[in-house]
């Protein structure tokens, strides 16, 4: 049998995988008060002490279980931020990114200057289609998040808590690539 003890600071955890027939030694679980023994005879201990450290959990956990290593991760949250982009924030916060974009003849085009840019209020979806195919790929949202993990030491799974500043990003490289595919026309 295995116990997962939590940290003895109520905010924070520093979870130990021990065996029940492990030695132990928990120190300051109470201030003042060191209890050491096996992990059995330390819960009994602590129990009749009357403390809240108590086992979370009684089955092993995989110490080398790491989600920032999960290609899965980063797949699922390339392809949430991905959607999330146009689907959400092209309507709302990036809608000024579709003033780039102008409709000739039934098909989008880059406006050929900036000073041609306008406020569009209509997201047709071949404006975005158009975005998808020249601007913003699932690739370069995947590199768009790399980039933000390293510089911020975010960890992948934590991404949906930093959306307003992944789509900042986003929002940033998008029309620095359509002002550079402008000015190079």
């Amino acid at each position: 049998m295995s116990v997962l003890f939590p940290g003895i600071f109520p905010t924070t955890f520093h979870d130990v995988i021990i065996s029940s027939d492990t030695p132990v030694l928990v120190n300051n679980a109470i201030p003042g008060v060191v209890v050491s023994g096996t992990a059995n005879s330390v819960l009994n201990v602590l129990d009749k002490i009357n403390t809240n450290l108590k086992p979370l959990v009684t089955f092993p956990i995989a110490p080398h279980l790491n989600l920032n290593l999960d290609p899965r991760v980063h797949e699922q949250m390339t392809e949430y931020f991905y959607n999330k982009t146009f689907s959400d924030w092209i309507y709302d916060d990036l809608s000024d990114i579709l003033g780039y974009v102008k409709m000739v003849n039934g098909s989008p085009k880059l406006v050929s200057s900036l000073s041609e840019h306008r406020k569009s209020d209509e997201a047709t979806s071949s404006k975005i289609r158009f975005l998808k195919d020249k601007i913003l790929s699932r690739s370069r949202v995947h590199s768009i998040l790399e980039q933000f993990i390293s510089e911020t030491r975010t960890n992948w799974f934590e991404l949906e808590k930093n959306s307003y500043f992944v789509k900042d990003l986003i929002k940033r490289y998008m029309k620095k690539k359509i002002k550079a595919l402008i000015e190079r026309k």
